[in-house]
């Protein structure tokens, strides 16, 4: 049986700039989700967010994307426009990527019933980089997101 309640996974590199945004997110927003939520920080090594999935009904993942719009522009997907998020990985630093591992998942019948991904577009991404001005000032609508998401869901369960 699946776990109903939401697991929260904040994606990336805490030494590459931008590519931090997502274990950012989900430091700052540990402390204020409802008891049921699951908070975790992750490389987002493809087999490893497969371990974290597994067995969950709903799954947000948090992470810093390459697009073509402006520095902390935020994205939300889903299984409606996965494609799109597919198409702000023309370049990772992992062997196994994210969008890898959604349709492993996928053909395996492992993956959630439903997963929301909310993307932050980055500019920088050199290793000794902080996170840039424009994606820190995206860092609190994006939890005042997650957070409105996470309150309906708990309240429907």
């Amino acid at each position: 049986m699946k776990d109903k309640y939401p697991l929260v996974i904040g994606l990336g590199n805490e030494y590459r700039g931008d590519d931090a945004v997502g274990i950012e997110i989900v430091r700052r927003l540990a402390d204020r989700v409802m008891p049921e939520v699951s908070v975790v920080e992750s490389s987002g090594e493809g087999t490893e967010l497969m371990r974290l999935w597994e067995e969950r009904e709903v799954v947000f993942l948090i992470d810093a994307i390459q697009a073509n719009g402006e520095p902390g522009k935020i994205y939300r997907f889903t299984d409606a426009n996965i494609d799109e998020f597919e198409q702000c990985f023309y370049c990772s630093s992992h062997l196994f990527s994210v969008p890898q591992a959604l349709r492993m998942s996928h053909e395996l019948g492992t993956i959630p019933d439903q997963i929301v991904i909310f993307g932050v577009a980055g500019r920088q991404f050199n290793f000794g980089d902080q996170i840039s001005d424009k994606v820190e000032a995206s860092i609190e609508e994006v939890i005042s997101r997650l957070l409105g998401e996470l309150t309906s869901l708990i309240s429907e369960k």
